[in-house]
């Protein structure tokens, strides 16, 4: 990724779906992980904005059951941007997007508006991004890892 902050958005409106303003819920450090490859990856972001935000992160998986690459390709992918997801967490932070709280392992989004005038491309990835948080926040990290097939 050549642009850091677009990896910074990426995880701020991750986490703004995992959070919206009426929860209580912070992001757990590990899924911070997640969003970067999931959304930059091509295909997975079609089955990403083909599936609909309440229907969950299993119905998203499940489309994924005929091509054994797909979903069992993600825990590589997450391990080879490990880097430039903590890189993206590192400037989310420094430019007041999330809040890390290092005693609890977690992350607050700072603000729940959007992005004013960002290009198609790029506002799809970031919607992308946001709907991954959604269906995060329902579930525990143990059904995360299970569902995704990703170690934290």
């Amino acid at each position: 990724m050549q642009n850091a902050g677009l990896g910074a958005a990426i995880i701020w409106r991750f986490a703004c779906g995992h959070s919206p303003a009426n929860s209580a819920a912070p992001v757990p450090l590990p899924l911070i992980l997640l969003p970067i490859p999931m959304v930059l990856h091509a295909r997975t972001r079609s089955v990403i904005e083909g599936t609909q935000t309440a229907s969950g992160l299993r119905k998203f998986a499940e489309k994924f059951d005929r091509d054994t690459d797909g979903l069992m390709a993600l825990h590589g992918r997450v391990l080879r941007w490990r880097a430039v997801s903590l890189g993206a967490l590192r400037i989310a932070a420094a430019t007041s997007l999330v809040t890390i709280v290092p005693s609890r392992a977690v992350v607050w989004p700072t603000t729940q508006s959007r992005a004013s005038e960002a290009p198609k491309s790029v506002d799809s990835i970031l919607r992308a991004a946001e709907r991954i948080g959604a269906w995060c926040a329902q579930l525990s990290l143990f059904e995360i890892s299970g569902t995704l097939h990703v170690e934290f």
